[in-house]
C-alpha cells in the first residue's frame, strides 16, 4: 500500500493575518500573494476584522469565500453593541461605511446570524496535538506572561493587553517578558507594528502581526510552518492616527 497522501490528506499550511480594519482590497491582495487555497491551507484571523475601513462588507464576503477562522478581538467586543443600533440608521462615531454593512446584512436578513458569528468567535486558536510546527496559539492582543491561558483569563487581557506591567508603564511590552513554550501570534498594536521575537536558537515565540493597514501602512501576514511573512501595502490611509 502505497505511503504517500493526496494533497488534500497532507496536513494543512497555516497562514495567520494581522488586523485587518474594513481593508477587504488589501486582504484579498494579500490572500492572493499568500497563493492560498482553502483545499489545502488553514487561514486564521487575528481579530478586528470590520471597523474602521472602506469595505466592512468585502471582507466579510472574503472570510466566507476562504473559510477564514477568525479570533475575538475588542472591535468585535464592541461590534456585538454597536450592531444592532446602526442596522436601524442610528449615527454612531465616523464608521460610515459600517453602518452601510450593518443596513445591508439586515436588509438581506443576516443581521442576527452575523451577530451570532461575532458572539462565538473563540478567544484564542491553538494548534492540533501532533502538528508538525511546533506548539502556537493565535491570539488578538496578546498574554499575560506570568500565568498565561488559563481558563480564567481575562477577556480584556487576551483582546487589549499591550504594555506590561499594564499599569504604570509606557515602554514595555507583554511579550518582552512572555517566555511560555508556545509561539504566540498576536495582533492589536500598531504602534508597536511588526514584532519578531526569537530564542536563542532563532525559534520563533512571539509574532506580532498588527503593521497598521487602516492607517496607511502594510497588511501582514505569517506561514507558520514556513516562518515566512507576506505585506502588502495599503493603497491609502484609511484612519486618521492618533
Amino acid at each position: 500500500m502505497s505511503s504517500r497522501l493526496t494533497a488534500r490528506q497532507q496536513p494543512r499550511e497555516t497562514f495567520v493575518v494581522g488586523d485587518v480594519h474594513g481593508c477587504a482590497d488589501e486582504l484579498e491582495e494579500l490572500l492572493g500573494r499568500a497563493e492560498l487555497d482553502p483545499a489545502l491551507h488553514r487561514c486564521i484571523q487575528v481579530g478586528d476584522l470590520f471597523t474602521r475601513g472602506p469595505n466592512p462588507a468585502g471582507v466579510w464576503e472574503l472570510v466566507r469565500g476562504y473559510g477564514i477562522e477568525c479570533l475575538r478581538g475588542n472591535h468585535e467586543t464592541f461590534l456585538l453593541d454597536l450592531l444592532p443600533r446602526l442596522a436601524t440608521g442610528e449615527a454612531v462615531g465616523n464608521e460610515r461605511e459600517l453602518k452601510r454593512f450593518a443596513a445591508a446584512t439586515a436588509a438581506e436578513g443576516e443581521l442576527a446570524h452575523l451577530i451570532e458569528t461575532l458572539a462565538a468567535l473563540p478567544l484564542w486558536i491553538r494548534s492540533a496535538p501532533g502538528d508538525r510546527s511546533h506548539p502556537w496559539v493565535v491570539v488578538h492582543a496578546g498574554v499575560d506572561p506570568h500565568t498565561g491561558f488559563s481558563p480564567d483569563a481575562p477577556v480584556e487581557t487576551l483582546t487589549q493587553i499591550r504594555l506590561w506591567p499594564p499599569s504604570g508603564n509606557l515602554s514595555t511590552h507583554w511579550h518582552d517578558f512572555y517566555r511560555g513554550d508556545e509561539l504566540v501570534i498576536f495582533g492589536h498594536d500598531a504602534i508597536g507594528g511588526l514584532v519578531e521575537w526569537r530564542d536563542v536558537s532563532g525559534k520563533p515565540r512571539a509574532i506580532g502581526l498588527d503593521t497598521g493597514c487602516v492607517y496607511g501602512c502594510r497588511l501582514t501576514g505569517y506561514w507558520i510552518e514556513r516562518d515566512t511573512f507576506i505585506s502588502v501595502p495599503a493603497r491609502a490611509t484609511w484612519w486618521p492616527v492618533r
